[in-house]
């Protein structure tokens, strides 16, 4: 069996006895492991992110993502949260150092910029009840930096395609942690939901939502951006059925 995103009382993700809680160390292939894992794929691959013509050959931006991972921790109802990057989460200049520009880049007049700081954008966001607007968004905003982690609403005037923008009411009560800022050491960016279950926006009655990733600068002139997005549709297919009181969902393989 095969574990999928489910809606009971709220969002959840139906996780079996037995699974194991994330310990973040900076990697997410190594953190997000065995049962309970949702694994979604850039579906772009390695290189989906444009680069100037002057960049070295073989560059690859760390804004450039292989995928998403969750799980969520029902006892605690926490979500886990972490953005596998093919090399450091946040530099944008691929040169294997997160706050220093390369001379190339230097050239173009753009800038990566240490600590995820000024416009630089890490942002995880869900529309929990399917009604195309999205309800809630995670990390870290083009107005501060890595320290500047949050949990908020997304802006009724938020554009999901320029999402650093878009963090509007902060929700203390459900912003976690992040483990670190992303280094050599640490390449990835992991981070915690708190009480998952109380978000706004959420719809008992409908086993489905969206959720997109993003991670760009709007100074790294001539670097593009790198976007996840996912949708799991109420479940109608056969091969799925209801378990439990709250109606926790698991699909059958």
């Amino acid at each position: 069996m095969a574990l999928a995103l489910v809606l009971g009382m709220a969002l959840t993700l139906a996780t079996p006895v037995g699974a194991a809680t994330p310990t973040f160390t900076g990697d997410v292939p190594t953190d997000f492991t065995g049962p309970g894992i949702l694994t979604i794929p850039d579906t772009g691959g390695v290189g989906d992110v444009g680069l100037p013509l002057n960049a070295p050959p073989g560059t690859v931006s760390g804004w450039d993502m292989v995928d998403l991972r969750l799980t969520y921790d029902a006892a605690a109802d926490t979500l886990y949260v972490g953005i596998n990057t093919f090399g450091i989460a946040g530099d944008a200049d691929g040169d294997g150092d997160p706050g220093g520009t390369s001379a190339w880049l230097t050239t173009n007049l753009g800038t990566d910029i240490p600590n995820l700081g000024s416009t630089e954008t890490i942002a995880v966001y869900f529309d929990l009840n399917q009604d195309g607007t999205f309800d809630v968004i995670a990390g870290v905003s083009s107005t501060t930096d890595i320290t500047g982690f949050t949990v908020a609403t997304f802006s009724v005037l938020g554009n999901p395609w320029n999402p650093g923008a878009a963090f509007d009411t902060p929700l203390p009560g459900n912003t976690g942690s992040y483990y670190a800022n992303p280094s050599v050491a640490d390449p990835d960016f992991e981070f915690t939901i708190l009480n998952f279950s109380t978000l706004p926006g959420q719809d008992a009655l409908l086993a489905g939502f969206r959720v997109w990733a993003f991670m760009g600068s709007l100074q790294d002139d001539g670097i593009g951006e790198d976007f996840i997005q996912y949708e799991q549709k109420p479940p109608y297919h056969r091969n799925y059925r209801f378990l439990g009181a709250q109606g926790r969902l698991w699909r059958l393989c």
